[in-house]
């Protein structure tokens, strides 16, 4: 019982740490992704009917 608790803890830890590192990575920002592409309304029904044609097969 007492091995599974240090385990635990040493897991936690280890965690912990990788979530540090996760957390402080910068992230790019997706503001102004599409910006300089037009998509007209036709073009959007199109592919909203080329993905849906065949569904559910």
């Amino acid at each position: 019982m007492l091995e599974k608790l240090k385990l635990i803890q040493q897991l936690t830890i280890q965690i912990e740490s990788e979530l540090e590192t996760v957390q402080q990575k910068s992230r790019k920002s997706l503001r102004g992704l599409w910006r300089g592409l037009n998509f007209s309304e036709e073009k959007i029904v199109k592919a909203r009917h080329e993905m849906w044609n065949n569904f559910p097969k």
